[in-house]
């Protein structure tokens, strides 16, 4: 049988407490902040729990089979080594691209540190031949009309290769999942009328089995 006898205690403790006592301010704000944050949680992981379970659905579609097939040059200026640098640019290398793939590393001049362990990167992937990724070190020169690093973009745009459909211009220090690519050609290759796409400044980990460009959402 239903009772309302103890939320009516809870109910009449309630009124009977001092609400002038900063206790009870300190007490009914962490239950709000705790309903609050309980709440957005529930709701957070259903969408993204959705947006998973769609990608998953675009991933076995035949659209996006064949845009993992389409060839893609990248391009990435560079500037030095940093602390993950190498990781960065060996993780962009196995990528999950089934197409063609290359690789344009561009710097100012060979005096840059990134140079020489760029070429030590390129020998490395000529000599293991593993992945399906070409490698090349593109030195652009000292620039005079506009920024250095738009200056490596358009040295790196001339070295791509010809049979490339889609060039991807992509920060050296930059992260992405191994998905990343193929999610941006698809993206752009089910729509027409789009000359370019983007996706926002970071990533979602396959971890949680979802999709590699922020939830699958891409600005175009």
């Amino acid at each position: 049988m239903l009772t309302f006898e103890r939320p009516a205690m809870f109910l009449s403790w309630i009124l009977e407490w001092n609400v002038s006592s900063w206790w009870f301010w300190v007490m009914m704000f962490e239950f709000c902040f705790m309903f609050l944050c309980s709440t957005l949680w529930f709701l957070g992981g259903r969408k993204l729990k959705r947006a998973a379970q769609d990608f998953n659905r675009i991933q076995q579609s035949d659209d996006y089979k064949r845009a993992s097939t389409v060839p893609v040059s990248v391009v990435m200026p560079c500037k030095g080594v940093h602390t993950h640098s190498m990781t960065n640019w060996t993780g962009h290398l196995t990528t999950a691209h089934e197409g063609f793939v290359e690789f344009v590393f561009v710097v100012q001049s060979e005096t840059d540190k990134a140079y020489t362990e760029l070429l030590k990167l390129k020998s490395q992937m000529d000599t293991e031949k593993s992945g399906k990724a070409h490698v090349k070190v593109v030195v652009a020169g000292l620039s005079f009309h506009c920024s250095q690093k738009l200056h490596n973009m358009v040295a790196g745009l001339h070295s791509t290769s010809e049979n490339s459909k889609y060039v991807l211009f992509l920060d050296d220090d930059v992260a992405i999942n191994p998905g990343s690519i193929t999610s941006l050609v698809h993206t752009i290759e089910q729509n027409e009328d789009v000359f370019l796409v983007t996706g926002w400044p970071y990533d979602i980990l396959t971890d949680y089995r979802l999709p590699p460009v922020c939830v699958g959402r891409l600005a175009y």
